[in-house]
């Protein structure tokens, strides 16, 4: 396992199949935030089934973008995605209800997590 930095302000690890002699996942999925109810960071684990663009987004209850977490090609395997309860500004946003999204040609999930002070 190694972590790699990419153009985003998250860090996304990846698992080498090849080193741990596991299969490559065949389908795309999100995976549910831990820990949930979070303080002050949460981390989420997705499957790539294909290499593809992919955009991974925080949304408050209003349905307004808060952050931007992914968003570009990424490649075949199991990535985590660490989110620091700030917007696309830097600014810690406030406590409350969250959905997280991603999205991909043809895939599409939701889930919801909690940030609590």
């Amino acid at each position: 396992m190694f972590t790699t930095t990419a153009t985003f302000t998250v860090g996304v690890e990846e698992e080498l199949f090849e080193e741990i002699g596991e299969e490559l996942p065949q389908l795309f999925e999100l995976g549910q935030n831990y820990p949930n109810p979070f303080n002050p960071t949460t981390t989420f684990e997705f499957r790539m089934g294909a290499t593809a663009n992919v955009s991974i987004r925080v949304f408050n209850v209003l349905g307004q973008v808060v952050r931007t977490l992914v968003d570009g090609t990424m490649s075949i395997g199991v990535h985590r995605v660490t989110w620091d309860a700030r917007d696309d500004s830097g600014t810690t946003v406030a406590t409350g209800l969250y959905l997280y999204q991603m999205e991909t040609s043809g895939f599409q999930s939701v889930k919801t997590l909690v940030l609590m002070k």
